[in-house]
């Protein structure tokens, strides 16, 4: 493969916010304080309660039915957390599609995927699918009911209380590899690991 589609392809990663291009030293893969978590969670829940919103319109008793299927399945997993994630993608993606919104929905999937990783990462640093399990029952309660206030009130809700969680915890991780990173540079610490 030539040059030029391999940069086409970084120069993409850089503007959709996966990797960052640092001059004179390469490609990194971007990486998202506790911060930049939740205020790019507070633009996801806004969509999604949208897009949940709007597929309240025209969702039939078979698509509700489908949904309790695919959240069925994604709480089969049990530890395999990558194959949960995928699941769960399933399950809200779907769910976003019924809205008829192409568009909505292909933001929705890049900041879903922007947070992919921090949701894996919690999931296998706190050995749990996810934070509150019963959230998913509560959208499809709402969605049962084809009330369109109350499923984009608990799609945003959902959101913002997992981004919060998952936002301590890239803080507490940061926090342990920063005082990891003092200790190592400590002078006591280099003069036992000259020894």
């Amino acid at each position: 493969i030539s040059r030029m589609p391999v940069r086409d392809a970084i120069y993409q990663l850089d503007a959709e916010g996966f990797i960052q291009l640092v001059a004179n030293r390469g490609a990194f893969v971007r990486t998202y304080t506790g911060d930049e978590i939740i205020d790019l969670s507070e633009m996801r829940a806004s969509l999604e309660g949208l897009a949940g919103r709007l597929a309240v319109e025209s969702i039939t008793d078979q698509e509700i039915a489908k949904l309790e299927y695919l959240l069925d399945r994604s709480r089969h997993c049990e530890t395999d957390y990558r194959k949960f994630l995928a699941r769960h993608d399933e399950f809200h993606l779907y769910l976003y599609e019924l809205s008829g919104r192409k568009h909505l929905v292909s933001e929705i999937t890049w900041l879903r995927l922007l947070h992919r990783p921090y949701l894996l990462a919690y999931c296998l640093g706190n050995i749990e699918q996810e934070m509150l399990g019963f959230e998913h029952d509560l959208i499809l309660d709402e969605l049962r009911r084809r009330d369109p206030v109350g499923v984009d009130r608990t799609i945003h809700a959902h959101v913002i209380r997992n981004a919060e969680n998952i936002a301590a915890f890239v803080g507490s991780v940061a926090a342990m590899h920063k005082s990891a990173l003092a200790r190592a540079s400590s002078p006591n610490t280099r003069r036992a690991t000259v020894v």
